[in-house]
């Protein structure tokens, strides 16, 4: 079985908690589990959020492996500001009666989404600033789900010159778990490191194209998002695999 390809605005393959790399199921995951994935990406182009980058979505799905995936009905989602209590600006833009059979070109798209611009009095995804803590409740099939997420900080990239090669540093985000760095490369667009800088080289700088860039990307110190599950299984809330991860990401352009 392959790795089903994902554009943005679908969930990022190791955030659903599949191996759908592998022909087996996953060690903790049984073949009828019910599972809700949750994603807030706040992306920022030099330091400014950028609309078109940033995104959330929540997925509440049934698996049915090996061969299919069905979305489930979602009652109720409700997530707030610890603090003001502000609601968020959370919609239905799935079709629960949809099922899906696993394939190199599946697209798995949300059921929920969260707006960029709140209306009403809500809270969209420009709203919420690193610190924040989130509360979520989810009911589904009559089961109800509660989470929090924290919104971890901007990392807040500095081009440093050298002679032969272009480092960028970025500042240590207090309890950040990772960074998960993607760059221009042939052979490792991405990694996940501990340090605070990423060297390009020269050949490197000279072979990217127009509109290259570097990211990084800062994930909530309670989840290890990308790679949740290098860390541990999926934990189970209710009777549903739950994850509910948040990321900060900057990028800069490296060349016009």
């Amino acid at each position: 079985m392959h790795v089903p390809t994902l554009a943005r605005g679908t969930v990022l393959v190791a955030m659903l908690p599949l191996a759908l790399a592998c022909d087996r199921t996953p060690t903790g995951l049984d073949r009828n589990d019910p599972s809700l994935t949750l994603q807030l990406n706040l992306n920022h182009q030099d330091g400014v959020l950028d609309s078109a980058l940033s995104y959330a979505g929540a997925f509440v799905l049934d698996y049915r492996l090996p061969f299919a995936i069905n979305y489930r009905a979602v009652e109720q989602l409700y997530m707030t500001r610890r603090g003001d209590d502000a609601m968020l600006d959370w919609y239905p833009a799935g079709d629960s009666r949809r099922n899906l059979l696993l394939s190199s070109t599946l697209q798995i798209e949300p059921n929920w989404r969260l707006r960029f611009t709140g209306h009403n009095g809500r809270l969209g995804l420009r709203d919420l600033r690193p610190g924040d803590t989130l509360d979520l409740a989810v009911t589904t099939g009559g089961r109800l789900v509660t989470a929090t997420v924290v919104l971890p900080g901007l990392a807040r990239l500095t081009r440093v010159p050298r002679a032969d090669a272009m480092e960028l540093q970025w500042r240590r985000v207090p309890g950040a778990r990772y960074y998960e760095v993607t760059a221009p490369s042939t052979d490792a667009p991405f990694h996940v490191t501990s340090d605070s800088s990423y060297t390009l080289s020269a050949s490197t700088l000279a072979a990217s194209p127009a509109g290259a860039f570097l990211e990084v990307r800062v994930w909530d110190t309670a989840h290890a998002g990308r790679v949740f599950q290098t860390f541990g299984g999926v934990p189970m809330v209710n009777g549903i695999r739950t994850q509910v991860a948040a990321s900060l990401a900057d990028r800069v352009t490296l060349a016009p």
